[in-house]
């Protein structure tokens, strides 16, 4: 018998939700994005038939993610976040800015990829460690982890962080004395390490790893000025706490995420600026969106074949600047600029859209390998990470600067539903 898909109330109510993001997105890249930050590059060129042919693929692809919900809850809820802050970004500079078909053509096929990674499976027959090995480990690793960074760096660090202040000044420093194995590790702790060691002592209510996980993100916020590492913490552990089933947690965070954009540009009103809008719309949902259209330009039928990596063996990189840098360069006169773009413009830019289907195949293998383990949905506010990483970072950058490789290998041994493990304490 075929499996029956049963759509209720807020299935509909989160449908109405991205509709209204889409809109409010919309609303404020012709009003606000194009007239204050025009000059960055955001222009204004309303195509009607563009603009309805961006909410018939948006339905589309909520469409798929119904089918998605009834697979697998951590996939399902990536393919809603990759919605939200990839796909309705760019349909909008599509149908008001006349950006580039090809992106959304790219952007579908990849999440396309995300979607069918539910319906399969890989057969492995790993065992989970016990929950005192599983502790064992996750002490070893932060505790190695901030030993390296205090040889390193010891107290060198910025307070003033804490209220957004020195920010600048503290990444300067940071990165002036970062060496290559840091800045693997700066990764590896605060996108993996420390998020999983943190979820996973919630779960246990191992008090101590929490504690510790809390502190390795904390110091390394205080060391480095990287926001993203402070709103890690609190990503967490709110999912972490959100009531209800993971399709209410879904369900509230889409709510919270529609609110959010909502609210943001009326506390600008308030009091008199756009630094918050700035901040959280125009950098968050529509740079990414013009870094696809800087990157499609400048990269079309000029293919780099991760010649600026360590296939650089195989093949010549043509320029002095790193792409991110010379993207800058080009487009924004700032070659100091680090304009890393995510995983669609990446592929095209080193293989045009073959690379955007290799990658998106990649992708799809890595989400099967998710698929094939029972993972506690606690770890859902994990999987926001992950989105932003797709969003934002570089192919090879998300496998192994980010840590994704390590997560490959952590998933097995430690993030396997509990319920399911024999308990040794």
């Amino acid at each position: 018998m075929k499996q029956r898909i049963l759509i209720n109330n807020k299935d509909v109510y989160l449908c109405v939700f991205i509709l209204l993001i889409k809109v409010l997105l919309d609303t404020y890249y012709t009003v606000y994005v194009t007239n204050i930050w025009g000059y960055e590059g955001y222009t204004l060129s309303v195509k009607p038939f563009r603009v309805f042919i961006s909410y018939l693929f948006l339905s589309i692809f909520y469409l798929f993610a119904i089918f998605v919900k009834k697979k697998n809850n951590i996939i399902y809820f990536l393919y809603i976040l990759l919605i939200i802050i990839y796909l309705i970004p760019n349909l909008t500079t599509f149908a008001y800015a006349d950006a580039d078909i090809r992106i959304i053509i790219g952007i579908m096929i990849f999440l396309s990829s995300v979607a069918f990674s539910v319906y399969l499976k890989f057969k492995f027959n790993f065992e989970s460690l016990t929950i005192n090995k599983q502790k064992k480990l996750l002490v070893i690793l932060l505790i190695s982890c901030l030993i390296l960074f205090f040889i390193r760096y010891r107290f060198q660090i910025f307070p003033r962080v804490l209220i957004f202040q020195d920010i600048y000044e503290a990444r300067e420093v940071f990165g002036n004395k970062s060496t290559i194995l840091h800045d693997y590790m700066l990764g590896w702790l605060v996108k993996i390490i420390a998020p999983v060691g943190l979820i996973w002592g919630l779960i246990n209510k191992k008090k101590f790893i929490v504690l510790l996980s809390v502190l390795s993100l904390i110091y390394i916020y205080l060391l480095s000025g990287h926001k993203s590492v402070f709103v890690t913490v609190f990503v967490m552990i709110f999912i972490y706490y959100l009531k209800g089933s993971v399709q209410d947690k879904i369900y509230l965070v889409v709510l919270g995420i529609l609110l959010f954009i909502l609210v943001v540009p009326l506390i600008d009103t308030l009091i008199g600026t756009n630094l918050f809008t700035g901040i959280f719309i125009t950098r968050l949902f529509f740079m990414p969106s013009l870094l696809n259209e800087c990157y499609f330009d400048f990269f079309d039928d000029n293919y780099m074949h991760l010649s600026y990596s360590v296939f650089s063996v195989f093949f010549e990189y043509p320029y002095d600047l790193l792409p991110a840098n010379k993207i800058g360069l080009e487009y924004f006169n700032r070659p100091d600029m680090m304009a890393n773009n995510g995983v669609v413009s990446d592929a095209f830019m080193n293989f045009g859209f073959i690379g955007i289907i290799i990658f998106s195949l990649i992708i799809f293998l890595f989400l099967v390998y998710i698929n094939s383990f029972n993972i506690d949905d606690s770890y859902l506010g994990l999987f926001v990470i992950f989105a932003l990483l797709f969003v934002s970072s570089p192919f090879l950058t998300f496998f192994l600067t980010h840590g994704v490789l390590l997560f490959i290998i952590l998933l097995p041994l430690l993030m396997q539903n509990m319920k399911k493990i024999k308990l040794h304490k």
